[in-house]
């Protein structure tokens, strides 16, 4: 049962990583961790950017790093952390937008995962 386990786990995971980026300037950085359970297949997470940045963001990095891996690996897939990269923009940046999505991202920082809270 545990090799099956093991080999189920090495399967099903693997580092990854989606960066949401603007042009505004970077200012402050702010880093945390999430955690989902079973996979990442339980668990829910919102992450309100404007309170991190009310003035807007430059980028934000969701990722599974080599950290986020081995905790995955020692639990079983029990617990699957990801990590969170906000990157604030500096006060009074302004940016011009090659497309639409960069400029809602950059005008409404609501939170990662869209919608209201």
């Amino acid at each position: 049962m545990f090799r099956s386990l093991l080999i189920s786990t090495l399967l099903f995971t693997g580092c990854s990583k989606v960066t949401y980026q603007t042009s505004l300037p970077q200012d402050a950085v702010h880093t945390h961790r999430e955690i989902f359970f079973l996979y990442g297949l339980i668990g829910e997470s919102e992450v309100n950017l404007k309170e991190y940045c009310p003035f807007g963001i430059s980028s934000v990095l969701q990722q599974q790093d080599a950290v986020d891996v081995i905790i995955n690996y020692l639990t079983g897939g029990l617990v699957s952390p990801v990590s969170v990269e906000i990157r604030c923009a500096k006060k009074g940046a302004q940016a011009t937008f090659p497309n639409v999505q960069e400029k809602f991202l950059a005008e409404n920082p609501t939170n990662l995962f869209g919608g209201e809270q």
